[in-house]
């Protein structure tokens, strides 16, 4: 990163599945390499997030076309330990800000 970079803030993961738990949100069926998730939940299972429990996981990662529901943020929020990590990719350009906001992400 230069001098001039945007960048506040530069953070490592551990994703040692011994070290981190992990909530994978892919696309579709996939995996990704060299990331092996305590949890996925694809597409299709999403409303699964529900049966999770409080505060369970390290780092929430996904991959996704169109933003998430602030209802599916909310509960993102919910199996989100304190201080916990979330990495959301949206193919789509949009304002996530608001919905994170109103998903109890501070």
């Amino acid at each position: 990163v230069n001098s001039t970079s945007t960048w506040k803030h530069i953070m490592a993961l551990n994703l040692d599945q011994t070290e981190t738990k992990i909530l994978y949100l892919p696309l579709k069926d996939e995996s990704l390499p060299n990331l092996k998730p305590h949890t996925t939940l694809t597409q299709s299972e999403q409303a699964k997030i529900k049966e999770l429990v409080d505060c369970t996981f390290d780092v929430v990662t996904g991959i996704t076309k169109l933003p998430y529901s602030p209802s599916f943020l909310a509960q993102i929020a919910r199996v989100l330990k304190p201080g916990g990590v979330v990495m959301l990719q949206i193919a789509r350009e949009s304002d996530v800000k608001k919905s994170l906001l109103y998903s109890g992400f501070v």
